[in-house]
């Protein structure tokens, strides 16, 4: 069965329907826009009403956690070999992180990486990562300095899709204006 390639056509003919059909638009986003701000206003002042409310109990919870971690880091030697305890109404523990690797006090990460070098651990803590360069590929092909067939040989091709856009003028505009 053969295929059979779709094409779709505008239903504006002329440059006046166009330029009604963008006139609608500005209408049609206009009224958004004003159905948002009053939906956002109205949505400000119920978060403020429940910030008034909940603001004052999240701050007692957060002194009582601060008292709680306080205690436990005071009686540490009571958790015995376990990491955690449980009470009837919760438990309290203490978790240790993921390990991470931190340059001491002075030193930067780059006189980490000089130190290292001059050791015999540089093979195995020193990465060495291989990257293309796509930048330097995009600014040789428009520069000329490498054609299409050289690229494509290298197995890379240069892209650049174009889109379509539109911009409506709106009332706040001609305000502006």
């Amino acid at each position: 069965m053969a295929r059979k390639k779709v094409i779709i056509k505008s239903n504006l003919n002329t440059w006046d329907e166009v330029n009604e059909a963008l006139r609608q638009i500005a209408e049609k986003q206009s009224y958004v826009d004003q159905a948002v701000a009053k939906y956002n206003e109205a949505e400000a002042k119920r978060r403020k009403a429940l910030d008034e409310v909940v603001n004052p109990v999240k701050n007692e919870i957060a002194e009582l956690e601060n008292e709680i971690r306080l205690f436990c880091e005071e009686n540490k030697d009571e958790f015995e070999k376990r990491k955690s305890r449980e009470l009837a109404n919760g438990v309290v523990g203490f978790r240790l992180g993921t390990p991470k690797a931190k340059s001491l006090k002075g030193f930067t990460w780059k006189a980490v990486l000089e130190i290292i070098k001059r050791t015999p651990f540089k093979k195995q803590y020193i990465r060495i990562k291989e990257d293309v360069n796509k930048e330097q590929i995009i600014q040789d092909y428009t520069t000329k300095k490498v054609d299409a067939e050289t690229l494509r040989s290298l197995g890379v091709e240069v892209v650049q899709d174009e889109t379509f856009w539109y911009e409506v003028k709106t009332a706040s505009d001609a305000d502006a204006a």
